[in-house]
Parts: C-alpha cells; structure tokens; sequence
C-alpha cells in the first residue's frame, strides 16, 4: 500500500514511495502483527488496492497474482509492444513461465526459455514456450527482440544482452540480490541501440493487469500445477523443508477458516 498522491505514486511507481508498507515484509511488533501471509486474518492498510477475483479461478492460482504475475505484467509493461516480436526468457521459475504464457497472449512471434535447469525448461514448454536452450551448453544463435530476466543471474543477463539485436530491449527483474557486476560492452549497446530496463516490484495497474491475465488466463495454461503440494497452515515449517528439499516452482499453505 502506498499514498496515491506521492510523488513517485504520481510518477507510476507507488512501489517507491517512501510511505510504502509491503505485507509480508514488515517485522512484526507489539503495535502491529496482523499483516503478514501465514496467517488466518490480515489487517490491510489505507491505501491498499483490493480486486475481486472470478469464484471459479482456483485459490493455489490466485495465489500467484501476488507478487509473480503482477510483477511480470510490469515486467511486459516496460518491454512495450510484443506483437510479432521474438522473446528470450532468462530464470525458468515461477515468474519465467508466467512471463512465457504472458508473452504468447500478448502475441509474440517466438519465445525462448533459457536456464541452467532441464527439468525447469521442460516444465516452461507447456507455457507457450517454443524453444528451450540449457544455458551451459548452447550459444543463442537467433537475433532477439526483447530479453526478459528473471534469474538475477549475471551471467544470465550478459548472455541476453549479447542476443539481443538491433533496437532490442533488456527488461532486468531478477536482481533483487548483491552479486558480481556484470560485463557489458558499452560500444554494442550504442551501436545496437540497445535499452535496458529495470523493474523492482509493480504499480497498482500492473496488479490489476495480472488479475485480469489470470481471470481470463488461468484454464489456458498449467497454472494449476504451479503449486506442486500443500500444506496446511500447523504444517508450514514441513512446508519450508519440502521446498528446500524438492525445490519446486512453489509449495501452498492452505489457510482454513472453518
């Protein structure tokens, strides 16, 4: 939640604002508890933009809205017109595979997922992904529009810079973490007019472009398979360790209220 009227609010980047309050971010205190996930209630802040959600979109899908499809659909929001444009997808997670099926409604031409994972490319396939590529192993041959990374990965995001055409463009998600500089050569970024775009978070009308994706969307793609096992809210920390173990796109607590 953010105030709408700041200055960054008013700039379309209310994830900025210094009065900004991410659920699930906060420490909990005596003053202020309830506005964490793992848990039966929340109190939501002034502020806080709330939609309503089709009935018959399942729980562990709409659980993606928040914060992986949103933050994609700013993600393609940077990336401008996609429409007969071929796509390379850096980081095959959750947020890779949303940006594919995202990528393919919006109508590009070819997308391309690439990881250091073959079990990950394998999962991206059904997600309108038309090529995959082990990033250990092959060199991207085909001249790319636009290049979204979703690893945080330098060396992901150098290889997608170096795939990227004439007047492509890099939109950066993935790199939320302290890590290495990465290499670029300024002279080809001149030369190639290339663009780079940075993302952290999303606005309110990312948020309501991914509920309307996932309304319109869900049946579309596997979405339902997204959330490998769950687990009931007693059960979290089993639910902690099957993710650390198993290592799936996500793991679901259900949360019952009855």
């Amino acid at each position: 939640s953010a105030n709408d009227q700041s200055d960054m609010a008013q700039r379309g980047m209310p994830q900025k604002s210094e009065n900004v309050f991410k659920y699930g971010h906060a420490l909990v205190t005596d003053d202020d508890c309830f506005h964490g996930g793992l848990a039966e209630y929340t109190i939501l802040k002034p502020n806080t933009a709330v939609l309503k959600l089709p009935e018959e979109v399942p729980l562990p899908v709409a659980a993606t809205i928040n914060c992986a499809v949103a933050t994609v659909a700013g993600a393609l929001r940077l990336a401008g017109e996609l429409t007969h444009k071929t796509v390379l997808i850096t980081g095959m997670g959750l947020l890779g595979v949303v940006c594919a099926a995202m990528c393919r409604v919006a109508g590009a031409a070819k997308i391309i997922a690439a990881d250091i994972d073959e079990l990950r490319l394998k999962q991206a396939i059904p997600f309108g992904v038309n090529q995959t590529h082990l990033l250990r192993h092959q060199s991207i041959d085909t001249p790319i529009d636009v290049v979204f990374d979703m690893s945080g990965a330098p060396t992901a995001m150098e290889v997608g810079i170096e795939a990227l055409g004439v007047g492509g463009v890099a939109v950066w998600v993935g790199a939320v973490f302290k890590n290495r500089k990465i290499e670029i050569d300024a002279e080809q970024i001149i030369r190639r007019l290339i663009t780079i775009r940075g993302l952290h978070n999303y606005n309110y009308d990312d948020f309501a472009n991914a509920v309307a994706f996932i309304s319109q969307h869900h049946r579309s793609f596997p979405f339902e398979q997204i959330v490998a096992k769950e687990f009931s809210l007693p059960e979290a920390e089993e639910a902690f360790q099957y993710a650390l173990t198993h290592k799936p796109l996500r793991v679901g607590i259900r949360i019952n209220h009855l």
